[in-house]
């Protein structure tokens, strides 16, 4: 749910399943075992992450990915907080590394280096962490 309309451009389209599918072979029991409900929740968000993928490559704006990376980790470490925030780290910063894989694969090769930058800055993004937004850790309460 970005600003631009990626079905213009239908690689984007295929870079959804092919990004989703490298996910499921990497983690294929762990998928098996989700609910379908939960499967579709995860390639949805896999097109949520594309399309700003997309919106950055035609803003030509990395820092849409870093920003967004980074507001993605804290969502993800707010959802998951039975997790170790480095296992919610490792598994935001390799799903992106799953989209980097399924661009070398469906991606026209004149496109690949720009988007291959701005997953950079995604992973920038998520490896930064706090530095990014240092007034999180204040409580809203403390005024």
């Amino acid at each position: 749910m970005s600003l631009l309309w990626m079905e213009h451009e239908p690689e984007f389209l295929h870079l959804v399943d092919t990004a989703f599918d490298h996910c499921q072979k990497e983690q294929a029991a762990y998928f098996d075992a989700l609910p379908k409900h939960v499967q579709r929740i995860i390639y949805r968000d896999t097109r949520y992450n594309i399309d700003f993928l997309y919106t950055a490559y035609v803003l030509n704006d990395d820092k849409i990915m870093n920003d967004y990376a980074s507001w993605l980790l804290r969502l993800m470490k707010s959802v998951l907080k039975d997790n170790l925030p480095e296992k919610t780290e490792d598994y935001v910063f390799r799903h992106f590394e799953h989209i980097r894989q399924a661009i070398s694969e469906v991606i026209p090769a004149e496109k690949q280096a720009a988007l291959f930058a701005l997953i950079d800055c995604a992973q920038a993004g998520i490896r930064e962490g706090d530095a990014v937004f240092p007034y999180r850790k204040r409580s809203v309460f403390a005024l």
